[in-house]
C-alpha cells in the first residue's frame, strides 16, 4: 500500500487524495494517513485544507 501511494505521487506534483485512494484502491482515510506520516518528516507537503499532497522535492531527489 504504502510503495502504491509513493508510486502515485513520484511526479512530484500535487494529487487530490480522493484520485489516491482511486488509483490504489484503499479509503481515502488511510491515504490521508500516510500524507499525515509523510508530512511529519518532512518528506512530502500537504495543501491547506488537507485534501492534496504531493512529495517534497528533497524527498524525489534521494538516491535510490
Amino acid at each position: 500500500m504504502f510503495d502504491d501511494i509513493l508510486k502515485v505521487l513520484e511526479d512530484g506534483r500535487w494529487h487530490d487524495l480522493t484520485e489516491i485512494a482511486g488509483k490504489v484502491s484503499i479509503s481515502e482515510d488511510k491515504v490521508s494517513c500516510v500524507a499525515e506520516f509523510l508530512s511529519e518528516f518532512g518528506f512530502a507537503n500537504i495543501n491547506d485544507e488537507g485534501k492534496r499532497v504531493k512529495l517534497d522535492s528533497d524527498f524525489l531527489n534521494l538516491p535510490v
